[in-house]
């Protein structure tokens, strides 16, 4: 069969479309687009050779792009690439996929989809051990980033990032907020008292420096008091944490800094 193949990713998972492509043996590119985010995946008889999202190329692009469960396919018949990312066989592709497949629906039973806003829970957690990556994701959870966003900021593959979520949430540690909105309405300051609240507590370990610190680091992160965006608290903390140099009061320093990002 030689025709062009479209549909969403709603009714049909790309890890079918895959075996599709794969066991048929076909030649050709699949398109794919979910919003403003595209990505190409190059077939030559059935083996997977190229594959381009973001970033990231080869097995890892396509290993990213199993999360997606909306967006458009379009799979165009006979169009070639000249360069050539992956080596690996189909078949173990397929089977890697199939695994990352598995873990996302489980993730989904709580988590349905990456473009999620979530906050601290108000309510109390259960017992939970974290190990640095997850305490640096929990970090950046403001309310206001998407899981999607998180996981860029913090550098990790989205999957291993929803499955820090999926843990958090379900040891009541965050709650979702819901949809997380346009970069274009996160306009929205900080109040003064929050400032106020943070340079006490930075006075306690550094004395008398400790306002015009804070002041550096805002001016040194392009922002000012006035109009400080709440996304961006999370690195102002990590920014401040730096002239801190014992790590007892560095931990209890970002901890009550937590209890703050957790109340706004």
């Amino acid at each position: 069969m030689s025709e062009t193949l479209k549909g969403n990713l709603s009714q049909l998972k790309l890890i079918d479309i895959l075996k599709i492509l794969c066991n048929s043996q076909r030649t050709g590119k699949l398109a794919l687009q979910a919003k403003t985010e595209t990505a190409d995946i190059y077939f030559v008889q059935g083996e997977i050779i190229h594959a381009k999202y973001s970033n990231s190329a080869g097995t890892s692009a396509i290993y990213n792009l199993i999360g997606w469960n909306d967006g458009f396919f379009t799979f165009i018949p006979n169009i070639s690439v000249k360069n050539r990312t992956i080596n690996e066989p189909a078949a173990a592709i397929l089977k890697r996929c199939e695994t990352i497949d598995a873990d996302w629906e489980e993730i989904r039973k709580s988590i349905p989809h990456t473009n999620l806003a979530f906050k601290m829970s108000t309510g109390t957690p259960s017992e939970i051990s974290l190990n640095a990556a997850e305490w640096n994701i929990l970090r950046h959870i403001n309310g206001v980033d998407s899981l999607a966003e998180i996981a860029g900021k913090v550098d990790m593959p989205v999957l291993d990032v929803a499955k820090a979520f999926y843990k958090l949430y379900r040891a009541d540690l965050i709650e979702i907020l819901g949809e997380a909105i346009g970069q274009e309405e996160r306009k929205v300051g900080i109040d003064a008292g929050v400032f106020r609240v943070i340079e006490k507590e930075l006075a306690k370990i550094i004395g008398p420096m400790a306002p015009i610190e804070l002041e550096d680091q805002i001016m040194k992160m392009g922002e000012s008091l006035e109009a400080f965006p709440k996304e961006k608290l999370p690195d102002l903390v990590e920014n401040l944490s730096t002239v801190i140099n014992d790590p007892r009061k560095l931990i209890d320093f970002q901890k009550n800094m937590l209890e703050i990002i957790k109340n706004i």
